[in-house]
């Protein structure tokens, strides 16, 4: 068949579109296959079966953790996670708020650490307190007591770490001066002053689902003016009460709220309680310490 210089020329400019049309590129090799980091050259990551950058803990391709390229042109690779501050503790008195910040560390196969901002956060325990799952941040519920397990997922990996929730408790019944916890200083021991349980009595079982107990001391250990503190405590719980003797019609006992009361019983059910009733001495200024039962 002839072909024309016309039709050639055509034939030319329709197998450029053609190339331009498909996106070849063939300047380089084609991606290495890999099944793990190991698998892969010159500081690139294994990510779905393919050799890439590698990744900073801010999610960037080819940097080190800092954002700049490493020193020896290879790029360090993940190898764990952590939380930081690792087991915490948090205190909530008198019903204030309490939060922890928490934050998940990486740790590099080159030694070097950096922290990661990118994470995704959850709690179990969701009485005790609940987490931000962006930012991190633990904030007690302040109803009972408890630990809780927190959980992070951040650059494919899972840290856990827990987080214990504390309480503390003071409770200043009617006409009781402001000061009172102060007063109760150095005790002395004298079986004499002491105020002395009468109820509960030594190792009651309590079920949760019962009403606050009454706390009862002895009718004849106190006069008018005379303080006394009725200490409550079990795993991660202290509620402190302080009773003024008011004179005529005191009643020498202590009635729990509801809501120390769930404090009390719910916060750690299989743990024993115990409760001690010390006199404050109005006449001579004296802390004189109860004996501990436990319920």
């Amino acid at each position: 068949m002839r072909v024309s210089a016309t039709s050639f020329a055509a034939l030319l400019v329709l197998g450029s579109v053609t190339l331009a049309s498909t996106g070849c590129d063939c300047a380089g090799p084609p991606p290495r296959r890999c099944v793990t980091n190991a698998d892969c050259t010159g500081g690139r990551t294994c990510l779905d079966g393919t050799c890439v950058a590698g990744m900073d803990a801010a999610g960037i391709d080819g940097g080190a953790s800092d954002g700049r390229p490493p020193s020896d042109g290879r790029i360090p690779v993940v190898v764990s996670i952590a939380i930081m501050p690792a087991s915490p503790t948090v205190t909530s008195v008198d019903g204030a708020t309490a939060t922890v910040d928490l934050d998940v560390i990486a740790t590099y196969d080159d030694g070097s650490t950096a922290s990661i901002t990118t994470a995704f956060w959850t709690a179990d325990a969701p009485v005790l307190g609940a987490i931000d799952r962006d930012t991190g941040v633990y904030t007690a519920s302040c109803a009972i007591a408890g630990t809780t397990t927190v959980e992070v997922d951040a650059l494919s990996m899972i840290a856990t770490t827990t987080v214990t929730v504390r309480i503390e408790r003071t409770s200043l019944a009617p006409g009781v001066p402001a000061d009172a916890p102060t007063r109760f200083g150095s005790p002395v021991t004298d079986a004499s002053l002491e105020a002395s349980l009468l109820y509960p009595l030594e190792s009651t079982v309590f079920p949760q689902n019962v009403r606050p107990a009454d706390v009862q001391w002895r009718t004849d250990r106190g006069v008018a003016g005379d303080l006394f503190r009725v200490r409550t405590e079990t795993t991660g719980v202290r509620v402190d009460a302080y009773v003024l003797h008011s004179g005529a019609g005191f009643g020498f006992g202590w009635l729990p709220d509801d809501a120390t009361w769930r404090v009390i019983a719910e916060s750690a059910p299989e743990a024993p309680v115990t409760i001690a009733v010390d006199r404050w001495v109005a006449t001579t200024g004296t802390h004189v310490a109860g004996p501990v039962r436990t319920v």
